[in-house]
């Protein structure tokens, strides 16, 4: 291993995994056009390309590097984590969006704890659940789940309403019925809810066949903001753009079901760090 590379190989793991310089980016908390630039470097480094760049698939010698840099990457956390003094938190979530709902909790958290850090994870549920089992995660803030096993713990946080939203410029004039959908793009969540599996449901039997694109939040926002398609997602990440005006929600002829969101831990892993802060968010929800 060349010396000074290890924040490159790290870098070229998480991307790795994530398959996405976005998912990537947020992980870490930095640009996407820097993991990217970070990236290329490393690739000029060692003469080679490590990425397709269309679906950001591994390459062969990506492939190669990915196997003999990933379970070293595994093992020098554990070599770290074992000589922590303080005990972080591992808190994983759908999205962006919805850590700056957790914001207020944080940091009256980190009021009683300032040594100690929160670590946010976004990813899709699936995998998130996998980390809780795996002790890679200490908690996990989610819609409710129905494929939990039973060694986990869940607290009810309360209800969240999902809604169309569209660009506060656009005028639909009062055509609001849902075949307006038809042949319409519409942005849709990575993950489905209950009410996404509702709303996907009710179009099939109307025969409404709008152009589905699968998004992370963040970006349905910015791609809504600036086009005439549609969005559908949680009402409550998007407080401050529907105040802001930079958004509406878009009322169309359907019932939608709210959806019930809470806390997930593992029973037997329930330090006091972590009984603190699942303490500060009930509070604050």
């Amino acid at each position: 291993m060349k010396f000074g590379n290890e924040t490159l190989y790290r870098l070229f793991v998480i991307v790795a995994d994530e398959k996405s310089i976005t998912r990537a980016s947020e992980k870490l908390f930095i640009s996407q056009p820097a993991v990217s630039k970070q990236i290329k470097k490393l690739e000029n480094e060692l003469n080679t390309t490590l990425f397709n760049r269309k679906n950001m698939e591994l390459t062969k010698n990506g492939k190669k590097l990915y196997d003999q840099l990933k379970p070293i990457m595994d093992e020098l956390e554990k070599i770290e984590k074992s000589f922590e003094t303080k005990r972080n938190i591992k808190l994983g979530t759908y999205n962006t969006l919805m850590s700056k709902l957790l914001s207020t909790s944080i940091l009256e958290f980190y009021k009683t704890y300032k040594d100690n850090e929160v670590i946010i994870e976004n990813s899709n549920t699936d995998k998130m659940f996998q980390k809780l089992e795996n002790g890679e995660l200490d908690l996990v803030i989610v819609k409710k789940y129905n494929k939990a096993n039973s060694n986990t713990k869940y607290i009810k946080l309360g209800d969240l309403e999902d809604i169309f939203i569209c660009g506060n410029k656009v005028n639909f004039g009062k055509h609001k019925e849902l075949k307006l959908l038809d042949n319409k793009i519409l942005y849709i969540p990575r993950n489905n809810s209950s009410s996404l599996e509702k709303v996907l449901e009710v179009l099939e039997k109307n025969n409404i066949k709008p152009i589905i694109k699968r998004v992370d939040s963040t970006t349905m926002v910015k791609l809504v903001k600036d086009s005439s398609n549609i969005g559908f997602i949680t009402k409550e990440y998007l407080r401050e753009e529907l105040e802001k005006e930079e958004i509406k929600e878009l009322q169309l002829d359907i019932d939608i079901p709210k959806s019930e969101f809470g806390i997930y831990y593992i029973k037997d892993n329930k330090f006091k760090e972590l009984s603190d802060l699942i303490k500060e968010i009930q509070h604050n929800f």
